[in-house]
């Protein structure tokens, strides 16, 4: 994850999920800045991926056929409205991730969440996520 996006989720989760159950632990900005920058220096940052325009289609029809539309509303997506519901929109994604280990998360989710389980296409949605630009 990006260092910004740490510190930024560290000083206030609920900006970016309003039922983010993570408490607030009353940090200074810079305790925030500080730790996040220390939680980036853990672990190696692997090689980022090349996409192409034809992954960031692939991987916005793999999203759809994935039924990943039922809990998330993909980058450029409008929020509001009943329809969406409690959609959790994903126009955060490239700030968050970086793209390889973006990818890693998707390739193995029983590291992170049971949701992205049957993703077989990996690489075109991270393509699709960080590319989407409407």
């Amino acid at each position: 994850m990006r260092p910004a996006w740490i510190a930024a989720w560290l000083r206030d989760p609920r900006q970016f999920r309003a039922d983010a159950t993570m408490p607030s632990f009353g940090l200074s900005t810079q305790d925030c800045d500080d730790l996040a920058a220390w939680l980036a220096t853990l672990g190696t940052a692997a090689a980022a991926p090349t996409f192409t325009p034809e992954m960031a289609t692939q991987g916005e029809l793999r999203f759809r056929q994935l039924g990943c539309v039922a809990c998330h509303l993909a980058p450029g997506d409008a929020v509001a409205g009943a329809a969406n519901g409690a959609r959790i929109p994903l126009g955060h994604v490239e700030a968050k991730w970086l793209p390889a280990a973006l990818v890693d998360y998707l390739q193995h989710p029983a590291r992170s969440e049971e949701h992205t389980s049957e993703l077989q296409s990996p690489c075109n949605l991270v393509c699709r996520l960080l590319l989407e630009k409407k």
